[in-house]
């Protein structure tokens, strides 16, 4: 797959919390910048661009260094404590050949048929880590919901990846699930709940009766 998306950069001159507040004031992330056969460099890029391109779900981009590009896979992006501004970034230069690993969205298609019924999709699994090379690269895997019941659940073993891409997260892990709306599962609850006690009055009410009858002989 080849980089869609080229993000300008800069060398940073200065390094520390207080320069990198005065970059991200200008509109610029600070950033790094390594990968093999390389020295890592310290980088700014622009703040507009990088949100944009991983708004659109992209992590393999051209970096444009002076007069140079290089390849890199966007590696992780810090946000902010509200997660509206990216405060750092780190690229990965890709080699070919080269194993990576990277995040990648998890896409859910069509409608469950659960849902039709009244069921939620519920999805605690927005991203898997995947391990590629540059060559089979993803960036999103898409999980077709369509053929889910009320109740079922698709795990990370259900995955379908291509070739030469390996998923890196736990198996067993939950990508998405349908469950039955939430009044539903209270209802259950309360009934539940009432069957006891409904009991237990049918249970006192003989007892008295017993008691009643016997000293109706004596």
């Amino acid at each position: 797959m080849e980089a869609g998306s080229t993000l300008r950069a800069e060398l940073r001159e200065e390094v520390g919390g207080a320069a990198a507040k005065r970059l991200r004031r200008k509109g610029l992330v600070p950033a790094v910048l390594y990968g093999k056969g390389m020295e890592t460099k310290v980088i700014a890029v622009a703040g507009l661009e990088l949100a944009s391109v991983l708004d659109h779900g992209h992590r393999l981009v051209k970096v444009r260094l002076g007069g140079e590009e290089v390849r890199a896979v966007i590696k992780e992006a810090q946000y902010d404590a509200l997660g509206d501004g990216i405060i750092h970034a780190d690229f990965h230069k890709v080699v070919a050949g080269e194993k990576i690993s990277l995040m990648a969205e998890v896409l859910v298609v069509g409608e469950a048929a659960g849902m039709k019924v009244g069921g939620i999709l519920e999805q605690p699994t927005r991203e898997v880590e995947v391990e590629c090379t540059v060559e089979n690269l993803v960036e999103s895997i898409e999980v077709d919901i369509s053929k889910l019941e009320m109740g079922d659940t698709l795990h990370v073993r259900d995955l379908e990846v291509p070739a030469g891409v390996k998923v890196l997260n736990d198996p067993d892990e939950v990508l998405v699930s349908i469950t039955a709306p939430r009044e539903e599962v209270e209802e259950e609850l309360v009934v539940e709940e009432k069957e006891p006690e409904v009991i237990g009055e049918a249970e006192r009410a003989e007892e008295g009766k017993e008691e009643g009858g016997g000293g109706e002989k004596e």
